[in-house]
């Protein structure tokens, strides 16, 4: 029998992790394992107050991996990744489980039709140990805390998060948070997607990026759906939510930015979109703490503008990467601008902005025109 666990490791996912738990269960997985560390906010409470007397959602905390950090800074820059080894441990000692994969709580495993559960489709394929499904990077959506798939614009994209069977557990080398590293991995069968091989080639190249190449193919059967972006105020709020390991005040991955182009569409019926949604909205509906952490969370927008000075004229690229297609682009540009007088960093950085952004490669260069002729007007 195919019981499908979902594993994640969270910290201040309060506004979000009902979404995620309510959309495992309706996709048919047999019960999640959650590890929370560093939260700031109520995401333990949140999870206690909807699923204590719930035997399919398992909870802990994993601060105490802090305690094995190299030095006095308290802080193991390997916390999610050891999070992750204990989970799987812990979902492994269930004998009724037969496959696991590792997400985060931004990701959401589907089918494309939204008719088949995580279990079904697995019985309806051939054998494999490992499969490892695409992410489906959605776009940003039009308001605050949407609905799952409420905005169903995506771009399909070669990194991968990675299912796994019992036996190929026992085959993990080094666990990945993409593809795990595994002991005789030509031996393995390992499938994308829709089910089909991998060839040695590909093998070698997933072995060394974490990512598979897309063949051509614009959806899969299977898909992560990866909420990375959400809504504008929701992406700068959620850039507050630092690692260890970055001493900038805010993520510096999201160098992308943000933006709401349409692109491909997850092809949903208006009645299973209805049925879903309706399922989620009853979901959250029970959560009397969820609002509360959605309201502070936007309060971080706030903090998020309040950089120093110097931090953003040391990360003024990083800055500009990441905000644009926001509203504040020209907020920070305006400071940075303002606070600068060297006209050559000014120019310098114009010329790194000429093909990214034009508007702000311009500002950039009539700055430092004025820095350089200031009585003379820019033309």
């Amino acid at each position: 029998m195919i019981n499908v666990a979902a594993l994640t490791v969270i910290k201040d996912e309060g506004s979000y992790i009902i979404d995620w738990v309510s959309h495992c269960f309706y996709m048919g997985f047999s019960s999640v394992y959650i590890a929370i560390n560093r939260t700031s906010d109520d995401t333990y409470e949140i999870l206690q107050e909807q699923y204590s007397n719930d035997a399919r959602v398992n909870i802990y905390t994993t601060d105490w991996i802090d305690w094995f950090s190299p030095d006095e800074s308290k802080v193991n820059k390997n916390l999610q990744q050891y999070s992750f080894c204990f989970l799987l441990n812990e979902a492994a000692k269930d004998n009724k489980i037969s496959h696991f994969i590792s997400m985060d709580a931004d990701e959401f495993w589907f089918s494309v039709d939204f008719t088949i559960k995580i279990n079904d489709f697995i019985s309806n394929l051939p054998y494999f140990d490992v499969m490892s499904i695409h992410w489906a990077n959605q776009s940003g959506d039009e308001s605050e805390f949407e609905y799952p798939f409420q905005n169903s614009s995506f771009l399909l994209r070669p990194l991968v998060k990675t299912l796994m069977n019992r036996k190929a557990l026992k085959k993990i080398k080094q666990f990945r948070l993409h593809v795990p590293k595994f002991y005789d991995y030509d031996q393995l069968v390992h499938v994308n997607g829709d089910g089909h091989f991998f060839s040695s080639s590909e093998k070698d190249h997933i072995r060394k990026s974490q990512s598979c190449p897309l063949k051509g193919s614009l959806e899969m059967k299977t898909m992560i759906l990866h909420r990375m972006l959400r809504s504008e105020i929701e992406y700068i709020a959620l850039l507050h939510k630092n690692s260890p390991d970055n001493a900038l005040p805010i993520k510096n991955n999201r160098l992308n930015g943000f933006n709401k182009e349409q692109r491909n569409k997850v092809k949903i019926s208006q009645d299973l979109c209805k049925k879903y949604r309706k399922y989620i909205e009853d979901e959250r509906a029970k959560s009397k703490l969820t609002l509360a952490s959605q309201k502070g969370l936007i309060l971080k927008k706030q903090i998020v503008m309040n950089v120093s000075e110097d931090v953003l004229s040391d990360n003024i690229e990083i800055y500009l990467l990441t905000f644009s297609g926001t509203d504040l682009l020209d907020y920070f540009l305006d400071r940075y601008i303002k606070s600068s007088s060297s006209s050559s960093e000014l120019r310098e950085l114009a010329l790194k902005f000429e093909e990214k952004d034009v508007k702000v490669a311009y500002k950039l260069i009539k700055a430092s025109y004025a820095l350089e002729h200031p009585v003379s007007d820019f033309l």
